[in-house]
């Protein structure tokens, strides 16, 4: 009978102890699940943001194009005005008598 007690004491405080454990790793793979999970939306987040970031700056490398290729545009044609006005201030100058300048 005394052996019968200890050895049921015994079963309970294993089955006890089973439980717990089983308990305690449940809330381990819990938490584990929620930093995992979390570490899932902070990758995705970051990942926006990376996409966010490189629209952005291919926007500006965009409207810098526009602005470089409007600039060159501008240039040139001011280039080939300032000649076209130099070609009749040339013409009209009495000092070019003989027109060698043109």
């Amino acid at each position: 009978m005394y052996n019968k007690q200890i050895r049921s004491t015994l079963k309970e405080q294993m089955e006890h102890k089973i439980q717990a454990d089983k308990i305690q790793i449940d809330m381990k793979n819990r938490a584990t699940e929620i930093v995992m999970e979390q570490d899932r939306k902070d990758i995705e987040q970051e990942k926006q943001r990376q996409i966010d970031r490189a629209k952005l700056l291919l926007h500006f490398t965009v409207k810098n194009k526009e602005l470089m290729e409007s600039k060159w545009e501008y240039d040139n044609w001011n280039r080939t005005h300032q000649w076209h006005v130099e070609r009749a201030v040339l013409a009209d100058t009495p000092i070019n008598w003989s027109k060698t300048m043109t």
